[in-house]
């Protein structure tokens, strides 16, 4: 099984490894001046590995939204620049996707750019987010307004970090991995059906899958412009649950929610065949039982998709499936035509 990629980048090749003994890893990274940003509940429950860091160069963060606000960037990068950190040292991230989405913003921009290594901590990082390059915090209400593109050198995967994650984190993960077994095809998406019986499938075989199939693509479109745009299938409407439950829907599994609806589009468009949205929906319906979609209104539903970045000229674009590794973006008006489809899924009420 495959260990170790190398993910080509117009701003610089970078690394992925899997590892066994994290300790030894950072230890070995770690030279004296670099700053660990750490998920607070990483750092609890791992905190004898982080000793060699001296105190005053932790920085301890709280995966929630808020933490990935402006205003809280710059209280980090306060404390980054008071510890004394120079241009030649790193900063090490250890934590989720929150915890890479801060710290990679401030490593691109700090110094015009410190170099950065990352520990990824959860299902949803490993498999997806910990490449490609993006950095992402929010400005007041806005979520992921300002950004930069930003790799870091080195990310290493160790398992131990998966197995304490709860059931909703776990299902998080997979919920974001989902869109990429399906645009990768009917035999990645098969990874993921064979997984729910008797985990046939491992994590790290679906980690694997994942990010061969997202590689393939952000190295032919790093920034976005074109061929990557078929990764936001099912996150426009992923994003607008996300909101709309103030983030108690985490976004993996949010996402897999956004999925079924822009399947529901397909099948009402007559892109997709019913049987194959059917297929999709009762494997993705395993990830939704600690959540209850049913309390989610379609008219606010309509109104946070307003204030989606990519919102424009009254119209959104949406990525739909036709089936198994075939996607297309297609533009909609949000009319009153769109407002029904929205009004007549969530009437559906089928999420048992």
């Amino acid at each position: 099984m495959v260990n170790n990629f190398v993910i080509k980048s117009n701003i610089k090749n970078y690394q992925l490894k899997f590892v066994y003994d994290f300790k030894k890893i950072i230890q070995k990274q770690y030279i004296e001046g670099d700053v660990l940003i750490v998920d607070k509940l990483v750092f609890d429950k791992h905190f004898t590995n982080f000793k060699i860091f001296h105190k005053k160069s932790i920085i301890k963060v709280i995966a929630n939204e808020k933490s990935k606000e402006f205003s809280n960037i710059k209280k980090i990068i306060k404390a980054l620049l008071k510890f004394g950190i120079k241009k030649n040292n790193k900063i090490i991230a250890c934590g989720g996707g929150i915890t890479q989405d801060i710290s990679s913003f401030i490593a691109s921009i700090l110094f015009r750019g410190v170099d950065w290594i990352f520990f990824p901590t959860t299902l949803l990082a490993q498999g997806d987010s910990c490449i490609g390059s993006k950095t992402s915090i929010n400005f007041i209400k806005y979520k992921n307004q300002l950004g930069t593109f930003y790799p870091p050198s080195k990310i290493f995967l160790d398992k131990i970090f998966l197995d304490s994650l709860n059931k909703q984190d776990i299902n998080s993960g997979l919920g974001e991995i989902s869109h990429y077994l399906i645009i990768g095809g009917k035999k990645s998406f098969s990874l993921l059906e064979n997984h729910f019986i008797k985990k046939k499938t491992s994590y790290k075989s679906l980690i694997i899958e994942s990010l061969k199939i997202k590689k393939k693509i952000i190295e032919i479109d790093e920034f976005d412009k074109k061929e990557r745009i078929i990764f936001n299938y099912g996150h426009t409407f992923g994003h607008a649950i996300e909101s709309i439950t103030n983030y108690k829907i985490p976004h993996g599994i949010a996402v897999s929610m956004g999925i079924d609806i822009a399947n529901f589009f397909s099948v009402h468009y007559g892109y997709m065949n019913k049987e194959t949205k059917n297929k999709i929906k009762k494997t993705l319906n395993k990830l939704w039982k600690l959540n209850d979609f049913k309390k989610i209104k379609y008219n606010r539903m309509i109104e946070a998709i307003k204030n989606d970045k990519k919102f424009r000229n009254r119209s959104i674009n949406l990525i739909l499936c036709t089936n198994y590794g075939s996607v297309f973006k297609k533009n909609f008006k949000i009319d009153s035509n769109f407002r029904n489809l929205i009004k007549c899924y969530f009437n559906e009420k089928k999420y048992n």
